[in-house]
C-alpha cells in the first residue's frame, strides 16, 4: 500500500475523511539478481519495468495502476521455495518467473498449492507444464522442441556422426540433452558417449581428452553460457574439429567473450528475434530509454506481464481461476507476437529456430 493510501486510512480510522481508491494491483517478477546467472538480470528488470509502464500507460488493470516489484531467487531451487513461500505471505496472486528452470520446478509446487499464478519468460524444462498445474504458463517454449531442432540439425550431418551427450546437471540443462537424446534415437542415431560436468569449474581438460580420445564428430551441450564457453574453447584447444551444438542457455554475449575465437561456428537453438517484430517497436523504446537492447529472453519475460495484464482485464478480476481460464480462452496480442496458451499452460507452437555463433553475435542457419 503507498503512503498515501496509509495516511488516508489513518484519516478514515480518525473519522477525518470518506474511504479512498482501491488500492495498487501488485505482480512480483522473479530471476537471478545475484548469483552466476546474474548477468540475466538487466533483462529481468528492464523488461518488468517497461512492461508495467505500457501497462499503466493503457489504463492499468481494471484502472489501478500495476505496480511490479522484484525478488532475487540466484537461480537456486532452494533459494527459489523460500521466495515462493514468501510471495504466498505477500500476498501475491500473481508471479512473472521464475527464470532458471530448476526454480521454476521448485516455485511452482508452491504457487500451485497455494492457487497462486505463474508465468515464466525464460524456464524450458518440459515437466514444468508436464504435471497438470492448471495456473502455470509460459511465453517461451520447451525443451523438448529444442530437442528436435537440435537433433534434427545433428541428423543432417549423417547418422554415422558420433555423438557426445554433455549436460551441466541442472534441471534446465540435463532436460535439453535427455529430449535431444529421444529425437536421435527417433532419427535412428544413438549416442556414443554421455557425461556430464559441475557447473562453476574452470577445468573441464579431462572430459575433454575423452570425448576427443573418443571420436566425437558432435558434441550437444546442455547448460549455460559459461561453461559452455569453457568447453568449447578447451575442446578446440585439445584438437576437437567437430560440430559443438546447444540450447538457448548459451544465447549469452559471455558465451562469446569467454570462447573466444572458439565460439565462431558454434550452434544453438533459439527464439526468433523478437525485435524485429512491428509490435515490439514501442517497447523497445521504452527498454532502450532504460538503457536496455531488449535481447535475448527481455521481450518474452515482457510478454508474459502483457498477458498477465490483458487476461484480468478481460476477465475483470485478478482472481488466479479467473486469469487462467481467461489465458487459455483467447489470442494474446504481445511483444513477441500473438501467443495462444495450450491445456497445459504452454505456447501452442515451435518457437525455436537454428542459429550459429559468428563474429560475437548469431545468426539465423537457413
Amino acid at each position: 500500500m503507498s503512503w498515501l493510501l496509509r495516511a488516508a486510512a489513518l484519516a478514515a480510522g480518525l473519522g477525518l475523511c470518506a474511504p479512498v481508491a482501491q488500492a495498487d494491483t501488485r505482480l512480483v517478477v522473479v530471476g537471478p539478481m545475484s548469483g552466476q546467472f546474474a548477468n540475466y538480470w538487466p533483462q529481468v528488470e528492464s523488461a518488468g519495468k517497461a512492461a508495467a509502464a505500457e501497462v499503466n500507460e493503457n489504463g492499468g488493470i481494471m484502472g489501478e495502476r500495476l505496480v511490479v516489484d522484484f525478488a532475487d531467487d540466484a537461480c537456486d531451487p532452494r533459494q527459489a521455495v523460500s521466495v515462493a513461500n514468501r510471495n504466498v505471505q505477500q500476498g501475491y496472486t500473481a508471479v512473472i518467473g521464475h527464470f532458471c528452470s530448476g526454480s521454476s520446478l521448485a516455485a511452482s509446487d508452491v504457487y500451485d498449492e497455494e492457487g497462486v499464478l505463474m508465468i515464466s519468460g525464460a524456464s524450458v524444462n518440459s515437466a514444468l507444464t508436464d504435471r497438470g498445474m492448471a495456473h502455470v504458463f509460459r511465453t517461451v517454449g520447451r525443451d523438448d522442441q529444442q530437442g528436435e531442432v537440435a537433433a534434427a540439425a545433428i541428423l543432417a550431418e549423417g547418422k554415422d556422426r558420433k555423438v557426445a551427450l554433455v549436460h551441466d546437471k541442472s534441471a534446465f540443462g540435463k532436460g535439453l540433452v535427455d529430449q535431444t537424446k529421444t529425437y536421435l534415437a527417433q532419427g535412428g542415431l544413438a549416442p556414443s558417449f554421455e557425461d556430464s560436468i559441475t557447473a562453476g569449474e574452470n577445468d573441464y581438460s579431462a572430459l575433454v581428452t575423452r570425448i576427443v580420445t573418443h571420436g566425437a564428430d558432435v558434441i550437444y551441450f546442455g547448460g549455460y553460457h559459461r561453461e559452455g564457453g569453457l568447453l568449447i574453447r578447451q575442446a578446440r584447444e585439445a584438437g576437437f574439429t567437430g560440430t559443438f551444438i546447444s540450447g538457448d542457455g548459451i544465447k549469452a554475449q559471455e558465451f562469446a567473450t569467454i570462447a573466444g575465437a572458439a565460439a565462431d561456428g558454434v550452434l544453438l537453438t533459439f527464439f526468433p528475434d523478437a525485435r524485429e517484430n512491428r509490435e515490439a517497436a514501442p517497447a523497445l523504446e521504452r527498454l532502450t530509454a532504460m538503457g536496455s537492447s531488449g535481447d535475448g529472453f527481455t521481450l518474452y519475460i515482457y510478454a508474459a506481464i502483457q498477458a498477465y495484464a490483458n487476461a484480468a482485464n478481460a476477465a475483470g478480476s485478478t482472481d488466479t481461476e479467473a486469469v487462467a481460464k481467461q489465458l487459455r480462452a483467447v489470442t494474446v496480442p504481445t511483444v513477441v507476437g500473438d501467443l495462444r496458451f495450450n491445456e497445459k499452460g504452454d505456447v501452442d507452437r515451435n518457437l525455436y529456430r537454428l542459429y550459429k555463433w559468428q563474429g560475437g553475435s548469431i545468426t539465423v542457419v537457413d
